[in-house]
């Protein structure tokens, strides 16, 4: 039995004066026949199953019989008897045409019946109101739809009330005959597979506009049991609440609504889930992608910082984003004020960066440091930069579009990982320490950054954004590329195409080719831009 009714008493809700003598039964048959269809609907089998003091004789009586006795017929048999009593051309119009949730067209039915289709529009109308009229003279149909009225929830699936139906009339009459019949007393609304009790109509109207709404918001943290916040009452079941959520097109991953059905927006929903920090590999499994992929979501994303090397979290979590460990030492002479002990960062940092405590005291040693007697670290009061003269090699080689230099691609790459370069090729083409650009990609509609590392210990100039390229153009691992930085564009050859150097363009010539490149990838940016922000 279900937690629909505490006692059968509950189901007394009916005022015995609305049915007058003629229906046969006196107020307390009536009230007794009303608890045993309450009683039935919730799968009781037994007047036992009702009450538990019941005379013994009385006890094993099944509640068939106890209906038979005061009259009330099981809701098969009144169906039944209430198609019986129309003639053979009604019956057929009313199972053909008035119940059935798909009808069968006028034109087929008239054909049996041997009248036009119009013809059939008009006598269905008759038949129809006829047929309603024996439903609703007959009590004891209207006890069990009243029975089924009070069991359903405010919202339910229809083949669960097409299965209640099956039951209570035992098979003897189709579903979409007492479906109908059974509903009728609750003014139950079928809308699809659902069936609506009149007070669920108007928040189940609101809930695809409230569901829209919500998701463009772009909010991560919108579990589903939320929306019973939205539209209290209107779900009696998880299971239902997910289905309709399902129907209106929502995507549901860990149990949070996703503000789009992308990868990265489950993976962001994993992140944001997550007691702990995650890598990008353990993302990827979660969400079923690579983790190359996940990495370059990660790094685009400006909610989203490095906790340490591999490790990726929303900023609002951590409290000391991952940015190397040059930055993490000015961050904390700055929160020292100016000078913070070798010993505190030789403590603190390897175990929050997760790297080598070698390598924190190689950094604190570096140009960009100093380190007074008492062992406190401070920022350097100056930094150079001496630049080493180029010669062509194995590795640095001068094109017509400047200095390059020889690097193998490796599978970090591929996973998002910057490309490094010499910061010596970098200053030739004219770039600067402390560089932080992003450039457009020679010959690729796409741009990439271009930023000046200052370590104190070796400098390194890295590319990156450059995994879709090499996805591309199909750079595997172990692919020799040569890389061209400048302060305008980057340049990017694959080792195969190259045979010899270049010579080297008059510069008076190279400046004026420049400069219209220089227009047409302005305006190749500006129309990048509207259409990004068009979208």
């Amino acid at each position: 039995m279900t937690d629909a009714f505490s006692s059968p008493g509950e189901c007394l809700l009916f005022d015995p004066a609305t049915f007058d003598a003629d229906h046969g039964a006196d107020a307390v048959g009536l009230a007794l026949a009303r608890v045993i269809a309450c009683a039935g609907v919730q799968g009781a089998g037994h007047l036992s199953d009702l009450v538990d003091h019941w005379p013994p004789a009385a006890a094993g009586s099944s509640l068939s019989d106890a209906l038979a006795f005061l009259g009330f017929k099981p809701v098969g048999h009144a169906i039944l008897a209430a198609l019986d009593a129309l003639t053979a051309r009604d019956a057929h119009l009313v199972t053909e045409r008035l119940l059935p949730a798909r009808p069968r067209s006028g034109a087929e039915v008239g054909a049996e019946l041997g009248i036009t289709r119009q013809r059939v529009s008009q006598l269905e109308v008759k038949a129809a109101a006829r047929w309603w009229h024996r439903v609703d003279s007959d009590w004891s149909i209207r006890i069990w739809g009243e029975a089924v009225d009070a069991w359903l929830p405010a919202v339910a699936r229809l083949s669960d009330v097409a299965a209640l139906a099956d039951r209570l009339t035992e098979g003897m009459v189709p579903s979409e005959v007492a479906v109908p019949v059974l509903l009728r007393f609750g003014q139950r609304v079928l809308d699809g597979s659902w069936v609506l009790a009149p007070s669920a109509l108007e928040p189940w109207s609101r809930l695809p506009t409230i569901l829209r709404d919500v998701i463009a918001s772009g909010r991560l943290d919108v579990a589903i049991e939320e929306v019973d916040s939205w539209v209290p009452g209107l779900f009696s079941t998880p299971d239902h609440r997910k289905e309709r959520l399902i129907e209106l097109g929502a995507q549901i991953f860990l149990g949070r609504l996703l503000p789009a059905p992308t990868s990265r927006a489950r993976a962001l929903v994993a992140l944001r889930l997550s007691a702990a920090p995650m890598t990008a590999q353990e993302l990827a499994q979660l969400v079923d992608a690579t983790s190359s992929y996940i990495t370059n979501i990660l790094t685009e994303t400006p909610e989203i910082v490095r906790t340490d090397k591999e490790h990726w979290d929303f900023a609002d979590r951590v409290d000391y984003p991952y940015q190397g460990i040059v930055e993490a030492i000015r961050d904390r002479i700055d929160q020292a004020g100016g000078a913070v002990p070798l010993t505190t960062l030789l403590r603190e940092l390897p175990q929050r960066l997760k790297v080598a405590e070698a390598s924190v005291r190689a950094y604190a040693g570096g140009s960009l440091f100093e380190t007074d007697e008492a062992g406190f670290v401070r920022r350097a009061a100056t930094y150079g930069f001496v630049p080493k003269p180029l010669t062509p090699s194995g590795t640095v080689r001068e094109f017509a579009e400047g200095w390059g230099e020889r690097v193998d691609i490796k599978s970090d790459h591929l996973r998002g990982y910057s490309l490094l370069l010499s910061p010596h090729v970098a200053y030739a083409n004219g770039l600067r320490p402390g560089a932080n650009f992003r450039l457009p990609l020679a010959d690729a509609d796409s741009e990439v950054s271009v930023i000046w590392r200052l370590t104190g210990v070796a400098d390194r100039l890295e590319i990156g954004r450059l995994r879709t390229v090499l996805e591309t153009r199909r750079l595997l691992p172990g692919t020799a590329v040569w890389l061209i930085p400048r302060p305008d564009k980057v340049f990017l050859f694959e080792t195969a195409s190259v045979t010899s150097p270049l010579p080297r363009e008059d510069p008076k010539r190279a400046a004026l080719t420049r400069s219209a490149e220089d227009a047409d990838e302005n305006d190749n940016a500006l129309l990048t831009r509207l259409r990004r922000r068009r979208s």
